[in-house]
């Protein structure tokens, strides 16, 4: 059951671009709310709400559609006889020591990672943190804003910008369109 409820706690940190850690691991059941889109009620987000967060006292990040509708069922559904309440775990409901569970989830993604030879820099182990970069680079380059997924991430676009896309050479390209081509040159 323990890889099993790995697997949901590495998608929801895929789906809306967590930080790992014990900002996700103590969501609880009450913590999360379908909203719908004003132009079509059927379209529905997952939006959670995070207290205390490293950068501001109230977050809400917004699940993605595919984590919404195929992958959040499956979670909410887990454990659906042993009648769990609003105040239980949303994930990992049965485990109490919830820094422990960090350091596991985090060294069995790091063995995933190895065994499956997705290194990280220089063919070092990936970290689990190395899914919220990826989550920044995949929504930059479906076009949205450096603004917006700061947003979504809650963080600063300059954190963004060099932290998680780590001047990508699509980034630098885009910030070299942005520069006035016919500047005065000195001769």
């Amino acid at each position: 059951m323990f890889f099993l409820e790995c697997k949901d706690y590495y998608n929801l940190l895929r789906s809306a671009g967590f930080r790992p850690g014990l900002e996700v691991l103590n969501l609880k059941r009450k913590h999360f709310e379908y909203i719908s889109s004003p132009n079509n009620p059927k379209e529905q987000y997952l939006k959670f709400t995070i207290w205390g967060t490293k950068t501001k006292p109230i977050h809400y990040p917004i699940a993605n559609d595919w984590f919404t509708k195929h992958i959040f069922p499956e979670i909410n559904n887990r454990h659906i006889s042993a009648e769990l309440k609003d105040d239980d775990y949303l994930l990992f409901p049965f485990k109490e020591n919830r820094k422990l569970l960090k350091h596991k989830t985090g060294k069995t993604f790091a063995r995933f990672s190895k065994d499956l030879k997705l290194f990280y820099h220089k063919g070092g182990t990936r970290p689990l943190y190395s899914i919220r970069h990826t989550y920044a680079t995949e929504l930059y380059k479906k076009g949205t804003t450096m603004d917006d997924i700061a947003e979504l991430m809650n963080t600063s676009a300059r954190m963004v910008m060099s932290v998680y896309l780590g001047h990508t050479d699509q980034s630098l390209i885009n910030l070299a369109k942005r520069i006035p081509s016919k500047l005065k040159l000195i001769k």
